[in-house]
């Protein structure tokens, strides 16, 4: 035997293992940790299954007292925002209050936005909502005042007011007084 047949048989078959235990380990090892993480996934996500079907079966339907008590939620606060600006619904409501609390030189203005642009929408509570500013002014005594601002807070659509300016003067005080009136866009 030769020096050359004898590096033949002998490298020639180690080369061959060198080269797969390269494959091996360089590129089918890697792979198949990848592929044993694939397996683990959806475990987990039988798991989450199994979890979100327990939590829904264990799901007690409302009872008659709880429907209601959300039916009288849900009418309060259509009574409170109702659907659209309704202004002349509020302005009557506002000469009925002028005249009950007896408010001199009563003027309203609908404060508009800049540029036109439309009231920005905005939601809370799952509750999609509007709102728009009314500046008012007008003249009367401080009871009165007090009266008035009661009965604006007593109103039975949700109303906030957002700044009161008072300037003394006889024998009444200027007041003028920003609302912005609350709504559920149509």
């Amino acid at each position: 035997m030769n020096l050359k047949s004898v590096l033949n048989k002998v490298l020639l078959p180690l080369g061959v293992l060198a080269f797969f235990a390269v494959v091996w380990f360089g590129l089918y090892r890697p792979e198949m940790a990848k592929i044993s993480e694939y397996r683990n996934k959806p475990l987990a996500t039988r798991q989450q299954i199994e979890s979100i079907a327990m939590q829904l079966s264990s799901f007690e339907e409302p009872t008659d007292s709880e429907r209601a008590q959300w039916d009288t939620l849900g009418l309060l606060i259509q009574r409170r925002m109702p659907k659209g600006m309704e202004i002349t619904s509020l302005y009557s409501d506002l000469s009925r209050l002028v005249e009950k609390d007896s408010l001199i030189d009563f003027q309203r203005e609908l404060v508009e936005l800049a540029g036109g642009a439309a009231p920005a929408v905005s939601e809370e509570g799952g509750i999609a909502h509007s709102s728009f500013d009314l500046k008012l002014t007008f003249q009367c005594g401080f009871g009165a005042l007090l009266e008035f601002l009661r009965d604006i807070r007593a109103l039975d659509r949700l109303v906030e007011v957002t700044s009161l300016d008072i300037t003394r003067g006889m024998p009444h005080v200027t007041v003028s007084l920003n609302l912005k009136c609350y709504y559920t866009p149509e």
